[in-house]
């Protein structure tokens, strides 16, 4: 899947293209640092390591992505040589891995897939939701200060789109 980053009107394209890859090395940089610190405000909480929640045809309900992170995921699995998986017949996630019951890319998994728990996850705690949605909020700031051309969206969607080769949104 190509990510386009839209141009200004009468901007010169290889330099709006240098520009557009800079800014997509800063944004992934700082995808890196909400990552780290949601993966650390969440290290106390357990997961029973079932994919429950990553089953989203039965919950109905998934996890949106942000475009940024459409970008790391396409690198990650270009790195590892792997195209995006295809749909699975199970209601899975595409990015399970083939026994359905560990991520794929676990290192790259999206935000909203990092927050996304099941009633079985347990904590000392309550779930640290302000903190959770104040790194949300700046994980929003961060996409709405680039000019990439697709709006966060529901997970399979945009993962359906990226496997299908679609995605050229403007």
């Amino acid at each position: 899947m190509k990510i386009r980053w839209q141009s200004a009107p009468g901007d010169d394209e290889s330099r709006s293209s240098r520009q557009a890859r800079a800014a997509e090395r800063r944004a992934l940089k700082e995808l890196a640092a909400v990552y780290r610190a949601v993966d650390a405000l969440l290290a106390p909480f357990t997961c029973d390591r079932s994919a429950a929640c990553c089953q989203l045809q039965r919950p109905r309900r998934e996890p949106f992505l942000f475009s940024i992170e459409l970008v790391r995921l396409r690198d990650g699995l270009e790195r590892a040589g792997r195209p995006f998986p295809a749909e699975r017949a199970d209601g899975g996630c595409r990015l399970l891995d083939k026994s359905g019951m560990r991520c794929s890319v676990y290192g790259d998994r999206p935000f909203g897939c990092r927050t996304f728990f099941c009633e079985k996850g347990r904590g000392p705690r309550s779930m640290p939701n302000l903190e959770i949605n104040r790194l949300s909020a700046r994980l929003t700031r961060l996409s709405d200060g680039l000019a990439l051309s697709v709006s966060p969206r529901q997970l399979s969607e945009l993962l359906a789109e990226a496997a299908n080769g679609e995605g050229e949104h403007r």
